[in-house]
């Protein structure tokens, strides 16, 4: 029994590991994509290597990077204006009739702190 639950926890983590191995790789062949064709818009071939400006290929993909960061931006501003509870500290919990917030005092050096919590309802 015991056995077979250390292969089980076993198999579980090589299918999590290969699943965030195969996302990162996702993300970065999207980036080695748009690298490579902003290298071959600017000319790039490897035997100018060593005189090659690499300037415009940079603001190609630097052009795209922007753009994509904004798009995510976009994205997650939409999230946090349809989920309020989580953009953080500077939100001002205490006028959101919906939720209980209560001041915790402390001496540690991270001071006082308002902790709020959405309540639960149950039927």
């Amino acid at each position: 029994m015991k056995n077979e639950n250390i292969i089980a926890i076993g198999l579980l983590a090589i299918i999590v590991f290969s699943w965030l191995a195969i996302y990162n790789d996702a993300q970065a062949s999207e980036n080695n994509a748009v690298m490579k064709y902003c290298l071959g818009e600017a000319g790039y071939t490897p035997d100018k290597l060593e005189t090659f400006e690499f300037a415009a290929a940079s603001r190609c993909y630097h052009g795209w990077k922007a753009h994509d960061d904004a798009e995510k931006a976009a994205q997650r501003q939409a999230f946090l204006k349809a989920n309020p509870w989580y953009r953080g500290s500077k939100w001002q919990w205490e006028q959101t009739a919906e939720y209980r917030c209560e001041k915790i005092y402390s001496t540690t050096m991270v001071g006082n702190i308002t902790v709020c919590s959405k309540p639960i309802y149950i039927n």
